[in-house]
């Protein structure tokens, strides 16, 4: 196991996990905390990237930091990065009601430890805590499903995921962001040519006269 992970490691065993929840919605921390420190947990608060970051700086490293994709000043992969970096030490895990596959999976390229939806019962959020706090990734194995595993249960944003293979759907990550042909190109380690290529049939499979359209589409359907 890395040394990085042993003081979390006998946290874990020990009940006694420091936790950071960077979140804004207030009724959710209220449903939260109180029966996270009953099961004993140390829980700590932040309500913004900037407080996220401060926190962690006065008080961490966190055994676990419970990150907010939609929190405000949260800006995509790069804001991901910054937290992981500065928990460096501890665990950063998405947290997140509604979140795409190529998010999770850039996510955790960066360090990211795992995606906790917020739909999962508290004892569920427990174990997945302290199994993060003990060194481990967690992602829901339902997460991982295919569009054909899950055909039945597809709404309109998982059909026009479905017509994007899993380059294109970073690709077109990349796009939402910000990031030039050449940036993610760079991120991808392909040409740029390649990248122009992929957004060319991310274009065409979506309806998109161009990038800028496509990313939009990408946001309003929820892919990314």
């Amino acid at each position: 196991m890395p040394t990085d992970t042993k003081a979390a490691t006998a946290a874990a065993e020990s009940g006694s996990i420091k936790v950071l929840i960077a979140d804004d919605h207030q009724l959710l921390l209220d449903a939260m905390v109180r029966p996270l420190e009953k099961c004993g947990f140390d829980v700590h608060l932040a309500n913004s990237f900037s407080s996220a970051c401060e926190r962690i700086r006065a008080d961490g490293p966190f055994d676990v930091v419970l990150l907010d994709l939609n929190m405000p000043g949260m800006d995509g992969l790069s804001t991901i990065k910054s937290i992981v970096a500065e928990n460096a030490g501890g665990s950063v895990v998405l947290f997140s009601g509604s979140v795409s596959r190529v998010v999770v999976m850039r996510a955790l390229e960066e360090g990211a430890r795992g995606f906790i939806p917020k739909s999962v019962s508290l004892r569920s959020l427990e174990n997945a805590l302290r199994l993060v706090a003990s060194g481990e990734r967690f992602v829901p194995y339902s997460f991982f499903e295919t569009p054909q595993d899950n055909r039945a249960k597809r709404e309109p944003a998982s059909d026009a995921a479905s017509k994007l293979n899993e380059r294109e759907l970073k690709v077109l990550y990349g796009a939402s962001i910000g990031q030039s042909n050449k940036e993610i190109a760079h991120d991808l380690s392909i040409s740029e040519v390649t990248v122009k290529m992929h957004m060319r049939s991310i274009c065409t499979k979506l309806g998109a006269k161009n990038r800028t359209q496509a990313a939009m589409i990408a946001k309003q359907t929820q892919i990314i």
